[in-house]
């Protein structure tokens, strides 16, 4: 089947046009700012009940990030024709690749990944408590990584928490203890993020917050906006947390008919300062 995009680009030939390249604009790296995407994917099912890599990508291109961590990645599962998805996406967008999966109830393997235009560096990746059960069919984890942006080293976690609430508030806690988001590298200069299936005054959002800050609160420019459930999203659901030294220049939640139709998340984008401290 042809996509929208193979038309798009058939009609270009057709016309003596240059194709259109996936990552649209300029792409010299912004000295300044560090934009951070993080974007639930749902194994890049979209609304319609298609499964479409090259649409997930063109929704990452669109808005240029530095940083992407995804969500609910597939690798070898039935669903997704057996393709390791982070390592798809990574090359269609030219970024760096980092993934960590766990096996769900069908023993099928699922779960986040973070993609950089700068170098990183993997610091760890963690199982978080809980097995996958009739409250919760997926395990859950968590990983670390250390992105080379150019005027600072920033520390990113990204994590994909539990449906069911106590669980992910005991995964929130463990995250929370002193050898993970309460130990050094993440002092400062530091960024979490992911699907924490959690509204912003849950127990589980106020562990992150009593140490980071909301990033969609620390900027004043607009009211937060909802990332979840697909073409009308009502709960806030993805979360961006930064530590107190990085300011918040700007905060995105795209809705245009592309992200309303390609995953049931809406991908939350922020930029940040990583230049000046605060």
């Amino acid at each position: 089947a042809l996509s929208p995009w193979d038309l798009r680009q058939a009609a270009r030939h057709i016309l003596g046009k240059p194709l259109e390249p996936l990552q649209r604009g300029s792409t010299t790296p912004r000295a300044d700012t560090l934009r951070v995407m993080t974007y639930n994917v749902h194994g890049c099912w979209g609304m319609d009940g298609r499964m479409s890599m090259e649409r997930i990508a063109r929704v990452i291109a669109r808005h240029q990030p530095d940083v992407v961590a995804l969500q609910e990645v597939d690798e070898g599962r039935t669903r997704s024709q057996g393709v390791d998805q982070s390592a798809v996406l990574a090359k269609m967008l030219g970024m760096h690749e980092f993934h960590c999966v766990e096996k769900n109830h069908l023993r099928e393997q699922s779960g986040i990944a973070v993609l950089s235009r700068y170098p990183m560096q993997l610091l760890a990746k963690r199982r978080l408590p809980g097995d996958p059960d009739i409250y919760d069919m997926s395990a859950r984890v968590a990983m670390w990584v250390s992105i080379q942006a150019p005027t600072r080293t920033v520390n990113l976690l990204n994590t994909h928490l539990s449906i069911w609430a106590p669980r992910a508030a005991e995964q929130a806690c463990a995250l929370m203890t002193e050898d993970c988001l309460k130990g050094t590298a993440f002092k400062q200069n530091a960024v979490v993020c992911g699907d924490m299936n959690a509204a912003p005054k849950s127990p589980v959002c106020r562990q992150f917050t009593s140490a980071f800050h909301d990033a969609q609160l620390r900027h004043a420019g607009a009211a937060p906006r909802m990332t979840w459930f697909g073409r009308y999203p009502f709960r806030r659901i993805d979360h961006i947390f930064v530590s107190e030294d990085l300011a918040v220049k700007a905060v995105d939640v795209p809705g245009t008919e592309l992200e309303k139709l390609a995953s049931d998340h809406l991908p939350l984008i922020v930029d940040l300062d990583v230049q000046s401290t605060r």
